[in-house]
């Protein structure tokens, strides 16, 4: 039975105890009252009280019933309380018992960690002492050796400048004496003599090419190059215009209006221009007009490698071509493809290397016996 209902219940009885009360009360007042008049009725009334007595007593019954199943019901409803907050108690004591187990299991961590974190502080200072006394010792070792290699270079250069100074001093006294003896001989022009003192200036001549070219590609390896904005047509037609070889008419050299400016070093591109006009215009089949067209074509920057354009400029010629097999070889030192040409077989590596020392590129698109389309590749101021 639910407490509110055992509640009214009890409000209920307890209105009709008093109610009964009053009842009695009013009752006794009526007897005395009409006690005289109740004699006659007494065995009646009497009988009315005792039915009265009796439905007092059952209604007092009915009370005590009730009055112990509310007791009995509160008591019931206590005892589960108190077993609820017994239950709850232990609940709690255990969690608390497992967050201090856990607050003591994280101290133990923290400690450790700490106690980790500190031995590899102390490694890492000691690992950055080490590297630091590495590096003083590396920086000490590169010092030394750049030393070593600068006074290695210096005398290598004083050494090729001597060398080649002292070749090129006999070399020239051959060539020299070689056309003074020709010069001489008058009519024994056209004798085996004749032809061997031509082949010995010549040789010479060649000699002393040879190690001009060899000085530039090694001055070319060991300068550094400042770029600036070059007005690439007018060095061509310059070059042009100081060469009789390359003007009528020994030769036919067409150039573009629209070349543009390129990001160069004036001499090095000169050297690099010199050179691929000179192989453009010997190397053709014999009894064959030189003919040299270069034009330009802007392409677009490689985003992987710069943020400027690109100028490629053309030399098409119509020469006797390389074969595909050739075409990177040619580009490598005293590599030389024919025999019938003169030549040291340098210019083109010299090309290359100036070429990538500007930060550019060149290449070649040929086959043999169509003439070949060389090309150098710059940035565009």
């Amino acid at each position: 039975m639910s407490g509110p209902r055992l509640q009214q219940q009890l409000a209920k009885a307890q209105a009709t105890i008093q109610a009964l009360q009053e009842e009695l009360l009013e009752t006794n007042r009526g007897l005395v009252a009409l006690n005289l008049e109740l004699e006659q009725r007494l065995d009646e009334r009497g009988a009315q009280l005792r039915a009265a007595h009796e439905e007092l007593q059952k209604r007092s019954s009915e009370l005590l019933h009730l009055r112990h199943e509310v007791e009995k019901g509160a008591s019931q409803m206590f005892s589960k309380a108190e077993t609820t907050i017994r239950a709850l108690q232990l609940e709690l004591a255990e969690t608390n018992r497992g967050l201090v187990a856990l607050d003591l299991e994280l101290e133990q961590r923290v400690d450790e960690r700490t106690a980790e974190l500190l031995a590899a502080q102390a490694e890492l200072k000691k690992s950055n002492a080490e590297l630091l006394q590495m590096n003083l010792e590396l920086e000490k070792r590169v010092a030394e050796r750049t030393a070593k290699l600068q006074e290695l270079v210096n005398e290598l250069e004083h050494f090729s400048y001597t060398i080649t100074h002292d070749m090129r001093a006999p070399l020239r006294a051959m060539q020299g004496f070689g056309e003074i003896l020709l010069d001489e001989c008058g009519e024994c022009r056209h004798t085996e003599r004749a032809e061997f003192l031509r082949r010995i200036a010549d040789s010479a001549g060649r000699m002393d090419k040879l190690i001009t070219d060899a000085l530039n590609y090694s001055k070319a390896l060991r300068e550094e190059l400042d770029l600036e904005p070059i007005n690439a047509k007018a060095v061509l037609q310059g070059i042009v215009n100081s060469y009789p070889q390359f003007q009528p008419p020994k030769a036919d050299i067409q150039i573009a209006d629209d070349i543009p400016m390129v990001l160069a070093n004036e001499a090095g591109l000169t050297q690099c221009f010199s050179n691929l006009l000179g192989n453009a215009v010997k190397f053709v089949a014999p009894g064959l007009l030189p003919k040299v067209r270069i034009w330009a074509e802007v392409r677009d920057h490689q985003p992987s490698t710069n943020d400027h354009q690109l100028i490629r400029i053309w030399f098409e010629d119509n020469g006797i071509g390389i074969a595909k097999r050739y075409q990177e070889q040619i580009f490598m030192m005293f590599q030389r493809l024919s025999k019938n040409y003169e030549g040291t077989g340098i210019g083109l590596a010299l090309v290359r290397k100036v070429v990538e020392r500007m930060k550019g590129r060149v290449g070649v698109e040929s086959e043999e016996g169509q003439g070949s389309r060389f090309w150098v590749e710059l940035n565009a101021p």
